[in-house]
């Protein structure tokens, strides 16, 4: 079954003061033994990266992204494809899935709405 994929007409560039990477990936799963040592491994096997951002939409885009939100992903619980800024590469297309969103806040004409998303890396 193919991912729903962001609207194109919905802006995805974050805004440089409001993006924050806040796991670079998962975090290990550590073994503590009783000589002392402890052993370190990747969790699971797809790493994720946690990004959060506002989006500054119009009343057109938000009306897109929020039927987008609300009926293609299910209230934001499904995995989707969107253009993400990677550290190096610029916007790359991946696969995400948003972990949370705030409800919409005027800004002037604009619409802003803070998101949390989990891109597979």
């Amino acid at each position: 079954m193919a991912l729903p994929v962001w609207p194109a007409s919905v802006p995805a560039t974050p805004r440089r003061r409001d993006f924050q990477v806040s796991e670079e990936a998962n975090p290990p799963i550590t073994t503590e033994f009783e000589a002392g040592n402890d052993r370190s491994r990747p969790r699971g096997t797809v790493q994720h990266q946690k990004q959060s951002f506002s989006l500054r939409l119009d009343e057109t885009q938000f009306a897109t992204f929020d039927t987008f939100w609300r009926t293609d992903l299910a209230q934001g619980t499904k995995r989707f494809t969107m253009p993400v800024w990677m550290e190096g590469a610029g916007m790359v297309a991946k696969t995400v899935r948003m972990v949370s969103r705030t409800r919409p806040a005027r800004s002037g004409r604009l619409i802003v709405v803070a998101v949390e998303i989990k891109v597979e890396l």
